[in-house]
């Protein structure tokens, strides 16, 4: 749904979520990249609207820990 709304260029978006991102995340979640060093100790919504910032910049996505 994000990468949806993110690609038809709503102009913000908040990420609410404070789990640690786990192995098992990596499974379920395509915006989690498989390189531990940038999810490492991180969010999963961190990481989530780092990834989510690549597919239309012109959104300004942010998270809440």
């Amino acid at each position: 749904f994000c990468k949806n709304v993110v690609l038809a260029g709503i102009g913000s978006l908040t990420l609410m979520d404070d789990r640690l991102v786990s192995e098992k995340d990596l499974l379920v979640n395509f915006l989690i990249p498989p390189d531990e060093d940038k999810y490492k100790e991180k969010t999963i919504a961190e990481v989530c609207s780092d990834s989510l910032r690549d597919f239309n910049p012109m959104v300004s996505v942010s998270f809440e820990k």
